[in-house]
């Protein structure tokens, strides 16, 4: 529980830091949206994963991304049905010195959850 709570301050920390590197520059902040599909290695089935980042520009060709994404799975062993959710937290960085050409790098927290017969452990 306490790790929740760390991990929710920090993302609210990290939040509340990059939406105040706007208030000095008028860049418009863009709201991205997006939708995978994996699929595992025994084609089993594809599971889909949602995401949501904030992109803003910090000056002239850098950009700034905050990604937090949901992934869940369930699945059966030893006959017991496990759920198992990944909500991974990324901050990413982008250069571009020409617009065909770009160069970028992030950081990550992927923490995981498995619940099974009505109990949550973080992992």
């Amino acid at each position: 529980m306490q790790k929740r709570i760390r991990f929710a301050g920090l993302g609210a920390l990290a939040l509340a830091l990059f939406l105040s590197t706007g208030l000095r520059t008028a860049h418009a902040v863009q709201i991205v949206p997006s939708v995978g599909l994996t699929q595992s290695v025994d084609g089993a089935g594809s599971q889909m994963t949602l995401a949501l980042a904030l992109r803003q520009s910090l000056v002239p060709r850098v950009q700034a991304e905050l990604q937090v994404a949901h992934r869940s799975e369930s699945f059966d062993f030893a006959g017991q049905s496990f759920k198992m959710r990944t909500i991974p937290v990324t901050a990413s960085v982008w250069v571009s010195p020409v617009p065909m050409l770009y160069a970028g790098g992030g950081v990550g927290v992927y923490p995981e959850m498995v619940e099974y017969g009505g109990n949550l452990f973080p992992t």
